[in-house]
């Protein structure tokens, strides 16, 4: 883990989808799906955000487009409750308490369509970059903790490339293919 670098596993960013801040968030979906069909074999489950001046505002995930689509999640707490001993029961009282999804999903188009990126509080955090030259065991590490499934990949001050934990994962599962595992008796 320690011999291993990020940029040897990282995605470049010209293999990612990219879209301009001016754009809609239905427009980030769109071209999310465009992306996924086109690169069957490597699925991104995120859209890199630019900006005017040609930086990377953000990476857009999944779970982003789910928080953006529905609101009243600010008025939840930006945490991960099960995570601290939750009760199913109550994380599920959360959805009715809130009225989290009430909306028909026919509505989530209207609200995509409406919703333009540049006008979402992104907010990046230094969890969420690391550096080209660092190494795997920090990459897994810094995942981990920071329960992110992606990083973005900087070289001095340039992004060029993305770290997924399905690209880490894949690897894992080379180094393990080749061990030589005892038989049990």
């Amino acid at each position: 883990m320690k011999t291993i670098k990020v940029e040897e596993l990282m995605v470049p960013l010209g293999e990612y989808a990219q879209l301009d801040e001016n754009k809609t968030l239905y427009d980030a979906v769109m071209a999310l799906r465009r992306h996924q069909k086109e690169k069957k074999e490597k699925i991104h489950t995120s859209v890199l955000i630019v900006t005017q001046e040609g930086t990377i505002a953000t990476m857009l995930t999944i779970l982003d487009i789910f928080r953006i689509m529905e609101p009243k999640y600010k008025e939840v707490e930006d945490i991960d409750l099960s995570r601290f001993g939750m009760q199913p029961g109550y994380v599920e009282s959360m959805l009715e308490s809130f009225d989290l999804w009430a909306s028909p999903l026919e509505d989530v188009c209207h609200k995509a369509a409406q919703v333009v990126l540049k006008d979402i509080e992104w907010e990046m955090i230094p969890q969420d970059v690391i550096d080209a030259e660092a190494t795997l065991d920090l990459a897994v590490h810094r995942m981990i903790v920071n329960n992110k499934h992606a990083l973005l990949v900087k070289k001095e001050d340039t992004f060029v490339g993305v770290l997924r934990s399905f690209d880490i994962f894949s690897t894992f599962c080379e180094a393990i293919e080749q061990c030589d595992i005892p038989q049990k008796k």
